[in-house]
């Protein structure tokens, strides 16, 4: 495991459907950081420009749901329900994904 992976997801073990879930976010991260890290050993810089971005993105949103996942575990559980659920269509915005507005930053107070 990845050092940043034991950092955002934690390395105490878990059972039942949240240690599914840690391990999918976990297993992700890693194959995230492993790619990230052989696209700057490779040094080209268009491949690097195209992927770089990427990689960043999901890195950021995988860690994200785990470190929100630790806090608050009831929401990952809740919103896996939902997208194993046989009405879920990728199309449509799932009404209890996370949004960077309100669970990242917050509401802007005067």
């Amino acid at each position: 495991m990845h050092p940043l992976t034991t950092i955002v997801c934690g390395d105490s073990p878990r059972v039942g459907t949240i240690g599914e879930v840690f391990s999918h976010l976990a297993d992700s991260l890693d194959r995230l950081l492993v790619r990230a890290v052989t696209l700057r050993q490779a040094a080209d810089p268009v491949d690097l420009a195209l992927f770089g971005p990427l990689l960043g993105r999901a890195t950021i949103e995988v860690s994200f749901t785990a470190i929100v996942g630790r806090f608050d575990p009831y929401r990952v559980l809740a919103i896996r329900k939902s997208q194993l659920a046989s009405t879920f269509d990728v199309k449509e915005r799932n009404p209890v994904a996370f949004t960077w507005l309100n669970d990242v930053r917050g509401d802007d107070k005067p």
